[in-house]
């Protein structure tokens, strides 16, 4: 059965609220479609669904970045394993969760971002 495990969710500097999410999908050897990992939320009184974006691929135990979003282009078996991911998503608020095909991210605490993501730069997506 697939299942998303959180490790963490991030503050990262940028112009908008904006976090890190540092996650293991265990998707059962189906190539996860980001477009389909969402976060509603209100924003300026409008509901806005927001999408991950800036995505890195990371070691099994998140020490290393081993990639962008380019890297599965690459490494078209990756999904053949537990896949674990740092993306960026805006506006996130403790209390409520964000929705993927593995399951429901909890978004229970925001940390500070630990030294092994700090290359994890912000970049608009707009």
């Amino acid at each position: 059965m697939p299942k998303v495990e959180l490790h963490g969710i991030y503050n990262i500097r940028a112009p908008e609220p904006c976090y890190i999410v540092e996650a293991t999908f265990h998707a059962e050897e189906k190539k996860l479609d980001l477009s389909e990992v969402t976060y509603t939320v209100k924003v300026g009184g409008r509901k806005t669904e927001q999408a991950p974006f800036e995505e890195h691929y990371l070691s099994p135990d998140g020490k290393s970045i081993l990639g962008d979003f380019e890297y599965e282009w690459d490494h078209p078996d990756i999904w053949s394993r537990p896949v674990r991911l740092a993306f960026l998503m805006h506006f996130l608020k403790e209390g409520t969760s964000i929705s993927t095909p593995c399951g429901d991210i909890s978004i229970s605490k925001i940390g500070k971002r630990p030294e092994r993501l700090k290359r994890i730069k912000y970049v608009s997506p707009y």
